[in-house]
């Protein structure tokens, strides 16, 4: 299940006065991280400087807003900079004559980076987003044919959101 393309413009179309909140406020750092995480979902299907230039600047706000000591946004962070390497690292085979053992460390680097974030996320108490990059490493997984991964990913992904109370999500998934 993904959003639409429609839907992913829409969240980053919502007007500013419904979008700010003062400093660090917690709803200033989830449009942050839905921003950035639409902008990661975009670019593959349209290669734009905005959404490029959107997913960069919401990683800089959040490390900003990090820095000053909101703990909300380690996770969020995390998460976008592993959809960012995923993106990168979503075709080994652009690289020129890669080895076997430079795909590994690539997939490994990629995997690395989100069970960084869905720690963080998991310590911040945010298991949906939890169970939302456990979904995201495996289908990334499943797309690098690594089976083993992306069913043990996916499965976690389906327990976290079961736990969350999303049933029609864990239906999805299973289908």
């Amino acid at each position: 299940f993904e959003l639409t393309e429609g839907a992913l413009l829409g969240v980053l179309a919502r007007k500013a006065p419904y979008r700010r909140f003062d400093g660090t406020h917690i709803c200033n750092q989830f449009f942050i991280f839905f921003d950035g995480l639409a902008s990661f979902a975009l670019l593959p299907k349209r290669s734009k400087r905005k959404f490029r230039m959107i997913a960069s600047n919401s990683m800089k706000q959040l490390t900003v807003m990090s820095r000053r000591g909101s703990l909300n946004c380690a996770g969020m962070l995390q998460l976008l900079k592993a959809e960012r390497m995923a993106l990168r690292h979503s075709n080994p085979l652009k690289i020129r004559n890669p080895s076997s053992w430079q795909a590994s460390a690539m997939l490994g680097a990629v995997k690395k980076s989100y069970d960084n974030a869905i720690s963080q996320l998991s310590r911040s108490g945010f298991f949906h987003f939890s169970a939302y990059a456990n979904e995201r490493i495996g289908l990334f997984m499943l797309k690098q044919r690594d089976q083993f991964w992306a069913h043990y990913y996916l499965n976690r992904a389906a327990g976290l959101y079961r736990d969350w109370g999303a049933s029609v999500k864990v239906q999805m998934l299973a289908s």
